[in-house]
């Protein structure tokens, strides 16, 4: 029989190995099949397109395949996002692309 989890259980797993633990140790700990745990792993990582022609493939960023979303009381006027340890409040009236440029930016490896 075919076992499913959570949402809660992958953003769980997500944030232990993003914080540094090990993801076999984070994936016993929650009681989650190892191949599961590399998949979710592997599905919000950034992905490599095919090389063309030979030429060396260049990393892009891909946007999860799964995001958690929060029902918020109708009187609240902001919002709270999570990328890896930072935490943005957004605030009725944002500026749509400079807030993509700043999770781009906190994704983005260290140089």
């Amino acid at each position: 029989m075919r076992k499913h989890y959570t949402e809660a259980q992958r953003v769980a797993l997500l944030e232990l190995v993003t914080t540094g633990t090990p993801l076999r140790a984070a994936a016993r700990q929650l009681q989650v099949g190892k191949s599961t745990a590399y998949r979710w792993l592997k599905r919000a990582r950034p992905t490599t397109p095919p090389a063309r022609g030979g030429a060396a493939a260049r990393p892009t960023p891909r946007r999860p395949t799964f995001a958690r979303l929060i029902r918020a009381p109708a009187d609240r006027t902001a919002m709270t996002l999570r990328v890896g340890g930072a935490v943005i409040e957004v605030h009725a009236g944002f500026d749509a692309g400079l807030l993509r440029a700043l999770i781009a930016a906190l994704e983005a490896p260290a140089p």
